[in-house]
């Protein structure tokens, strides 16, 4: 934790952000590989490509925001861990790990 909070005085001296067009974000948003399974979110990657056109300029917006604020909506904090079993005795705790 320390570590951490050392990190944070000190500035980033070579973190240069740049502003990124409406159309270069709908490419990186193209060029996804095309998977028919969904996120969390119920949304497939091909239907983000479908909509890459409509949806570019929010997220642009988005990122902006996130940018300037230095704050990361919490709606997007999301995780979903689910255990993998590795082991043989599916009793065992300690024959999962976490993903």
């Amino acid at each position: 934790m320390y570590y951490v909070t050392q990190l944070s005085k000190g500035s980033f001296p070579n973190t240069k952000f740049e502003n990124m067009s409406t159309q270069e974000k709908e490419n990186i948003i193209k060029s996804l590989h095309g998977k028919n399974s969904p996120g969390y979110d119920e949304i497939s990657t091909l239907l983000l490509k479908c909509s890459a056109t409509f949806i570019s300029s929010p997220i642009n917006y988005i990122c902006i925001i996130v940018l300037l604020t230095w704050t990361f909506p919490s709606r997007l904090k999301y995780s979903d861990t689910k255990l993998l079993h590795k082991g043989v005795g599916v009793k065992n705790m300690t024959n999962y790990r976490p993903i």
